[in-house]
């Protein structure tokens, strides 16, 4: 990046990214890495036939519910599968990318940060 070449930037905001994880395609990237049968069983019960219900706070200290809805897609976040099984998923991402002069970089918090 020190040769005054153009720079090309490609961001991604993951905020809602374990929210997106394909339960079918995640199946389908274990069995690839060589996670078969019980385990792979076990993980899909973990995320399928899950239920999410939305707290709202009021004003005057009350609280109210939403209905329970199916959750389609996506792992519990606060765990820590949920976060393992994300990073399995999103595992071959820098594969995709054409260009072999890229880099992944984390949130930067000064100008040395790129991975």
């Amino acid at each position: 990046m020190d040769e005054e070449s153009p720079v090309d930037m490609f961001l991604l905001d993951l905020a809602k990214a374990l929210d997106k994880v394909h339960h079918r395609r995640l199946n389908l990237k274990l069995c690839v890495i060589g996670i078969h049968g019980y385990v792979v069983n076990w993980i899909m019960k973990f995320l399928i036939n899950r239920k999410e219900v939305t707290r709202v706070f009021g004003d005057n200290g009350s609280t109210f519910f939403s209905e329970s809805a199916d959750v389609k897609s996506g792992v519990p976040p606060g765990t820590a599968l949920g976060l393992i099984l994300f990073n399995i998923f999103i595992n071959n991402a820098p594969s995709i990318i054409e260009n072999k002069n890229c880099f992944v970089c984390r949130q930067l918090q000064n100008n040395c940060s790129c991975l």
